[in-house]
């Protein structure tokens, strides 16, 4: 499903998004995708391959320059996930002596 919202970033880690996000990240507005390739041969500075998932379900790919820049339009731009909020529940208890 795509958020109409434009998700706004200043840049893309490609390290980041390997090592960390497991190649999960996100386009310019909105659509999920997911870096498959890193190491495109090319006379291009394009080796970044990403699939972007459609309403259909449908992935498509898209070439990217290592900074997760799009090749076609900046709509398929690609940035790194926003950071998840850990959520933890701590119990407190009182002294058994006091």
């Amino acid at each position: 499903m795509t958020s109409e919202l434009a998700y706004k970033k200043d840049n893309f880690n490609l390290k980041r998004c390997m090592e960390v996000d497991g190649g999960k990240c996100v386009t310019r507005n909105g659509r999920q995708a997911r870096v498959i390739c890193t190491d495109k041969r090319t006379s291009m500075d394009y080796p970044v391959i990403s699939l972007i998932t459609y309403e259909d379900e449908i992935e498509r790919t898209e070439i990217h320059r290592p900074n997760g820049k799009s090749v076609y339009d900046e709509a398929y731009d690609i940035f790194n996930l926003p950071p998840t909020k850990l959520k933890r529940k701590v119990k407190a208890y009182r002294p058994l002596h006091g």
